[in-house]
């Protein structure tokens, strides 16, 4: 009877938990399934998400309950990184894991914001001072300036980079179809880079793949000037260069 009456609690506040998930069984799942299959994430963000779970689960051990994990545990393990990479990527994946764990009651209440909240006030590691790698103009114009004379296909990719702040996996996918003549802009839609069934790729394409952009907003056009406009169309009309530049594979494909 009292743990029928305990039992009729849980339920009435929604706190009845049927299974209980190690942490092998929910982060199998979640970075399997959910980073995958259902966010759609880049290898490289699965890749980002990869590392610290691994830590996470040799840290507390694969057996080991998700229900289980305190807030203390979370402090304790957050507090052991010892870069600022390694402690935002910890962070990060703690926060959306467990949000998830619990957005799907397989934890009743969710330790990590209160963890978080703890780390981040008591400051033990600081974001090292940003340094700045951005080219000068001279520096820029140089550069361009020796690719021209040296590999025109990689002067198009350097100007491109440089004017429209693309990405390098979505600079290297660009190509004619994608760009309007007429109203002198560029559709970004797409990028290459490598994907998660590798099946049918040899090492020379396994990069080259194409994929879907990192997100929904990064499908974007971009303006493009009248001198880059100038070299495309010049591109563009040398059947040798154009004919050289489709058949690169994997460089900057245009």
């Amino acid at each position: 009877m009292k743990y029928r009456d305990n039992l009729i609690v849980k339920l009435i506040k929604n706190q009845y938990m049927p299974y209980r998930f190690t942490l092998k069984e929910f982060y199998n799942y979640w970075l399997y399934y959910y980073i995958i299959d259902v966010c759609k994430y880049a290898y490289n963000t699965f890749k980002y998400y990869a590392t610290p779970v691994k830590r996470f689960c040799e840290y507390f051990r694969p057996d080991t309950y998700m229900d289980s994990i305190t807030t203390t545990d979370l402090k304790n393990f957050i507090n052991k990184c010892e870069t600022f990479s390694a402690y935002k990527a910890m962070m990060q994946m703690i926060q959306n894991s467990f949000q998830y764990a619990k957005n799907q009651q397989i934890i009743i209440s969710n330790p990590a914001p209160l963890a978080i909240e703890i780390c981040k006030k008591e400051k033990k590691i600081t974001k090292p001072p940003t340094k700045k790698n951005a080219f000068t103009l001279n520096e820029l114009m140089n550069l361009l300036l020796t690719a021209r004379k040296m590999d025109y296909t990689f002067y198009l990719f350097l100007l491109l980079s440089a004017s429209t702040g693309a990405r390098v996996s979505e600079t290297r996918a660009i190509c004619f179809s994608k760009i309007d003549f007429q109203k002198k802009q560029l559709l970004i839609d797409c990028q290459l880079g490598r994907g998660y069934d590798n099946e049918g790729f040899d090492d020379n394409t396994l990069l080259s793949q194409k994929r879907t952009l990192k997100t929904l907003n990064s499908k974007r056009y971009v303006p493009l000037p009248d001198f880059i406009m100038d070299e495309l169309y010049l591109a563009k009309t040398d059947s040798f260069l154009h004919f050289h530049i489709r058949h690169l594979p994997l460089c900057f494909y245009i």
